[in-house]
């Protein structure tokens, strides 16, 4: 994964619903500028204690790409979708999106002596 953060206006965002019968479908879509093409982009949801249950939160991700890459801006897209089966599950009205994920590997360290 990505440790780079994006600047606020490097991504933008759509949400929308088709409503069905019984369902409701949701996609969230983005384009983002990033720095060389091959880059994988992912929106992964989150549950987070207390959250609002009108407010869907999503993870961006962001997969370099493995090889040697022209270093020029890509826009790449990203898409998530999701099905609420109606009167159970009701889809959210607002979509907050975190714009990058980041590992980061813990290295164990010997204690010093005592």
């Amino acid at each position: 994964m990505s440790n780079a953060t994006h600047s606020a206006d490097a991504c933008q965002w759509t949400a929308t619903t088709i409503h069905g019968i019984d369902t409701v479908n949701l996609t969230v879509k983005g384009v983002c500028q990033e720095p060389t093409p091959g880059f994988k982009l992912t929106l992964n949801p989150v549950n987070l204690p207390g959250a609002d249950p009108s407010t869907l939160t999503l993870v961006l991700t962001a997969a370099p790409p493995t090889g040697i890459e022209p270093q020029h801006v890509t826009a790449t897209p990203v898409e998530y979708r999701q099905t609420f089966v109606l009167p159970r599950a009701h889809p959210p009205t607002n979509v907050v999106i975190f714009e990058r994920a980041a590992t980061v590997h813990v290295n164990a360290q010997s204690p010093g002596p005592l």
